[in-house]
C-alpha cells in the first residue's frame, strides 16, 4: 500500500448543541491521498485525546488507533477506515450519559446511592454527533455515508454512551464497539428497554474489572434473549487480566476492528477457563471458553456446546452459566469448531460470596509519621499501623472479582511510584481468602 496514513486534528469545533467546543482528531488511511476516488467507511469514538498521541493523554498512554488499523489493513485482515476521535471535556461525566441514576449498581456489592448533580447531557452529545459533527465528516472526507459503514466506538462511560446512541439510531450506525462498559451508571431495566435492531456489537470486559464482568453479561444475556445472533451480530470476550485502562484497551482492538470491518479468520485453539469449583449455594459461576482465531481475533464462545460426564452433577447453559445439582465431581467437555477442551468441575455444598484480602504494607522510611496511609481498591479504605510500623488493612471483596489497587498517603492521596519513578496499579483477584505483604517503593512528592 501506498503512502502513509496521516492524523490530522479539527481545532475548537462548535456544537451548537452543547453551546461548547472540542478537538476532533482524525486518522486518514495510508491509501486516502493516492486513490483519490476511494471512498471508506468511518469510525466515530468517544474521549479522542486519549486515542492517538500519549502527549494529548491526561493518562500519558493511549490506544495507538492508527497503529493498530495500519497493520491490520497493511496485512489484509481489515479494510482501509477513517477513525474521527471525539475529544471529551469537563463535561464528559454528563454528556455520556442519556440519564443520571440515584446511584449505581455494582453487582454483587449492590446498589450505591450517590449524589450526582450534573445534568444528564447524552442526547445533547447525540444530536451533535448525528447533527453536527457527522454532516461535517461526510461533506469534507470521502466517507460512506450510509449506516453500514458507520461504526461507533468508546469505552467505559464511552461505552455506556455507545450503546444507548447505538439503539435508538440504528438508522445511523451499524456497528456498535463497546469496551468495558460502565453499565454501573445505568438502570438496567433501561438498559433493557431495547429491540432487537439490525446492529452488529463488540462488547469486552477485563477480569480486573470487578462488577463491570458482572455487569456486562447481564446485558449480553438480555442480548441473546433478544434474538441476537452470537457470532454473527454479536460477539463478547471477557478477558484475563486485563483492568480498566487505555494499555487495555489498546491490546484488545483489533478484536472489534476485524469483527466490523474485517475477517475474524478460523479459529485454532480453544481453552475451558473460569472457576472450576462451584458451590450449590452461595455465587453464581460463569465459565468462559475462550476461542483464538488464526487472524489473532479472542472472543468468548457465548453459545458453547457443553458435554457432562455426569449430569446429575451439574449442568451448564450455552452462555456458559453453570447450574450445580449435587457435590461431587465430573468432567466438562467443552467443543466447537472441531476443536475440543475439558477440565474437571467439583461442586461443595456452599461458596461463600465474598472473600478477606488482607494487606501488611511497608512504607518507605521517608514517610512522615503523622500522615495516615490508604488503600485505594475502587474505594478509598484506611490503613491501621502497629507497634512494627507495618500498615494493616483487611477488606471484604466478592470473590473471583478482580482489582486494581494501589497505596495512597495522607489526605492528598499522594500516590506511590514504582522503582523507576511510574505510578503503581496492581491488580488481584479473589478467588479466595488471601494475605499481601506489599511494600511501596517511593511516593510522588513532585
Amino acid at each position: 500500500m501506498n503512502g502513509k496514513s496521516k492524523n490530522i486534528v479539527i481545532a475548537d469545533f462548535y456544537s451548537k448543541e452543547l453551546n461548547n467546543y472540542r478537538n476532533i482528531r482524525i486518522y486518514l488511511p495510508q491509501s486516502y491521498e493516492t486513490e483519490l476516488d476511494k471512498r471508506y467507511p468511518v469510525l466515530y469514538m468517544h474521549d479522542g485525546q486519549n486515542l492517538f498521541d500519549p502527549a494529548d493523554s491526561p493518562f500519558k498512554t493511549t490506544w495507538n488507533v492508527h497503529k493498530t488499523v495500519d497493520k491490520l489493513a497493511n496485512d489484509g485482515k481489515m479494510k482501509a477506515i477513517i477513525v474521527v476521535g471525539i475529544d471529551n471535556n469537563a463535561n464528559r461525566g454528563s454528556e455520556y450519559c442519556h440519564f443520571m441514576p440515584e446511584g449505581r449498581m455494582e453487582g454483587r456489592r449492590g446498589f450505591r446511592k450517590c449524589k450526582i448533580s450534573k445534568e444528564a447531557r447524552g442526547i445533547l452529545y447525540e444530536r451533535f454527533i448525528i447533527n453536527s459533527l457527522k454532516p461535517y465528516i461526510d461533506a469534507h472526507f470521502r466517507t460512506l455515508k450510509d449506516r453500514d459503514n458507520t461504526a461507533l466506538m468508546g469505552s467505559s462511560l464511552g461505552g455506556l454512551v455507545t450503546y444507548f446512541i447505538g439503539f435508538r439510531h440504528p438508522e445511523i450506525f451499524s456497528k456498535l464497539g463497546i469496551l468495558s462498559p460502565a453499565f454501573n451508571w445505568a438502570d438496567f431495566e433501561k438498559l433493557n428497554d431495547v429491540q432487537k435492531e439490525p446492529l452488529k456489537i463488540w462488547m469486552d470486559t477485563g477480569e480486573g474489572e470487578a462488577y463491570y464482568v458482572e455487569n456486562s453479561r447481564k446485558v449480553v444475556n438480555s442480548l441473546l434473549e433478544k434474538g441476537f445472533v452470537p457470532e454473527k451480530d454479536l460477539a463478547y470476550f471477557q478477558v484475563p487480566g486485563a483492568i480498566h485502562n487505555e494499555d487495555c484497551w489498546a491490546k484488545r482492538l483489533r478484536m472489534p476492528l476485524l469483527f466490523f470491518f474485517g475477517n475474524i479468520g478460523k479459529p485454532v485453539s480453544c481453552s475451558l477457563t473460569g472457576r472450576k469449583r462451584i458451590g450449590l449455594k452461595g455465587m453464581d459461576v460463569t465459565v468462559n471458553p475462550i476461542v483464538k482465531y488464526d487472524s489473532g481475533f479472542i472472543m468468548t464462545d457465548i453459545n458453547g456446546k457443553f458435554t457432562i460426564e455426569n449430569p446429575d452433577i451439574l449442568e451448564i447453559e450455552p452462555n456458559g452459566r453453570i447450574i450445580p445439582k449435587a457435590c461431587g465431581t465430573t468432567n466438562v467437555k467443552y467443543e466447537k469448531y472441531g476443536l475440543m477442551d475439558n477440565g474437571t468441575y467439583e461442586i461443595i455444598n456452599e461458596l461463600s460470596e465474598t472473600v478477606k484480602l488482607e494487606l501488611d504494607i511497608k512504607v518507605p522510611s521517608n514517610t512522615p509519621t503523622q500522615e495516615r496511609i490508604f488503600v485505594n481498591v475502587g474505594e478509598i479504605i484506611e490503613a491501621t499501623k502497629d507497634k512494627n510500623g507495618i500498615y494493616k488493612c483487611i477488606i471484604t471483596v466478592p470473590r473471583d472479582w478482580g482489582y486494581h489497587y494501589n497505596i495512597l498517603m495522607g489526605d492528598a492521596h499522594i500516590r506511590e511510584l514504582d522503582v523507576n519513578g511510574k505510578p503503581v496499579e496492581n491488580i488481584f483477584q479473589a478467588t479466595d481468602n488471601m494475605k499481601i505483604q506489599y511494600t511501596v517503593e517511593k511516593w510522588d512528592f513532585a
